[in-house]
């Protein structure tokens, strides 16, 4: 466990230097880099050996600062490392009783910029990967434009209906295809190779870095211990007043460092609170509009839901009108007819008005001139009186046959009976006028008739 755990960083970056190639054993992965390796070759040749170079150069850092992690741990002058800069050797001298504080802060110094150096180069290595993924891109769509141009700009020289030139040139658009389709595949692949190459190398760096964290653990320890043996060796020395007063200075910045460093932490501590308190404050309101939009919710999938029924109500509604405006068609249609009949019948009047009339001129017209007998004028008055009832009894029944159709008729059809109305009064009035009038021409017969008979029998007697 303790070898696992002394090379972890490097057995994590070695799985993913090889979990490429480990990739390559799914069938599915394999043949898909097989048969699009080629697409663009070049692209994906470069990306590959940038990517090796930044994997190798991951690998042995990891190990050379495992190695030199070894050397600072058990204080070895022997062994050589580069990241050490082999300072080592005399540091761990065997003449020095202890680490010199110098030394140690330039071999700090001298890890932090080999750390900075290893560090971006795996990381250039990175973004060259992208970058060329990203001129493979550039020029596999260049590919597909230049392509789509010339497809574009080429003549046609397929013309007529014909089923055959028809077929003859879509058959060339879909060959005309394939160029612009493999530029397409070039971008598409060269991108996947310099993304995932990147990422990959990106992840690698995190753990380089972290390996270089173990080199400047152990170098902080050392220190430490180099400032705990200086602090137990001090020696009697005579202090001039220079320094004496240097000394007074320097405890003066450093109480005033630490006055200002107090301050600072008690603004800090502060500014905590306030940030606690607000995003105390800030959850609390959250929490409370988080009530109020499950209420807003509520109440909205109640309108809906109210807005639904009233919607169905409509429509149901509309349904009924839609049938009651069919029903009130209908009945127009049959007002109509009944009005057609109406007038038929008001026309059939007028002209029994006519005969009648001129029945009555004739007779009274014949009982001037030949003198008719009582019997004839009373029979013709039976019959008109016969011809009237009857046309009483037929207008009553279209009268009761209209009123029973207008009572049927909807709100809508107001001016109809209206005018039905009219109508069935004028008729009214010329029935009520009518009858009267011809009591009167049968009294005038009658009394005409009644002289005649007189001189007459006058003219016998004498």
């Amino acid at each position: 466990m303790k070898v696992i755990n002394d090379y972890r960083y490097l057995f994590i970056c070695l799985f993913l230097a090889i979990l490429p190639f480990f990739a390559l054993s799914f069938s599915g992965i394999r043949a898909y880099v097989f048969d699009n390796f080629m697409v663009s070759a070049i692209y994906n040749g470069v990306i590959i050996a940038i990517y090796i170079t930044g994997s190798l150069c991951a690998l042995f850092t990891i190990l050379k600062n495992i190695s030199a992690k070894k050397i600072l741990m058990t204080q070895d002058a022997s062994r050589k490392n580069s990241m050490l800069s082999d300072l080592n050797q005399i540091l761990f001298a065997e003449k020095s009783k202890q680490c010199d504080l110098n030394l140690l802060m330039e071999l700090d110094d001298n890890v932090t910029t080999a750390r900075n150096q290893r560090l971006s180069f795996i990381m250039s290595c990175s973004n060259v990967s992208t970058l060329i993924g990203l001129l493979g891109t550039f020029a596999g769509l260049s590919i597909t434009i230049g392509s789509i141009g010339n497809l574009l700009s080429a003549p046609s020289d397929v013309g007529g209906d014909n089923a055959s030139n028809t077929l003859n040139m879509i058959v060339t658009m879909v060959a005309s295809l394939s160029e612009p389709l493999k530029g397409m595949n070039t971008a598409f692949v060269s991108s996947i190779y310099g993304v995932v190459c990147a990422i990959l190398l990106t992840s690698q760096s995190v753990f380089v870095r972290s390996s270089y964290s173990l080199i400047a653990t152990e170098i902080k320890k050392l220190k430490i211990r180099s400032n705990s043996a200086n602090s137990k060796q001090r020696s009697l020395r005579v202090e001039s007043e220079t320094l004496v007063e240097f000394k007074e200075l320097f405890k003066e910045f450093f109480d005033n460092y630490l006055s200002v460093e107090t301050l600072r932490t008690q603004d800090e501590e502060k500014k905590r609170a306030m940030l606690s308190n607000s995003f105390s404050t800030l959850q609390n309101q959250l929490l409370d509009n988080t009530s109020r939009l499950e209420k807003i919710s509520t109440l909205v999938d109640g309108c809906l839901a109210n807005g639904n029924e009233t919607n169905k109500k409509l429509a149901d509604g509309v349904v009924t009108m839609t049938s009651y405006l069919s029903v009130g068609n209908d009945l127009l249609a049959d007002s109509n007819t009944k009005m057609e009949t109406l007038s038929t019948v008001q026309k059939n009047i007028d002209k029994k008005n006519d005969e009648i009339i001129a029945s009555v001129d004739k007779c009274y017209l014949e009982s001037l001139s030949q003198g008719k007998t009582i019997k004839d004028i009373a029979a013709d008055s039976a019959n008109i009186t016969d011809v009237l009832d009857g046309m009483r009894k037929d207008i009553d029944v279209d009268m009761n046959n209209v009123h029973l159709a207008l009572s049927d008729l909807s709100e809508t059809d107001k001016k109809i009976m209206n005018n039905t109305k009219e109508i069935s009064a004028e008729m009214v009035s010329y029935h009520d006028t009518y009858i009267p009038l011809m009591e009167k021409v049968t009294s005038m017969h009658q009394g005409l008739l009644k002289q005649s008979l007189l001189h007459r029998e006058t003219k016998n007697e004498d």
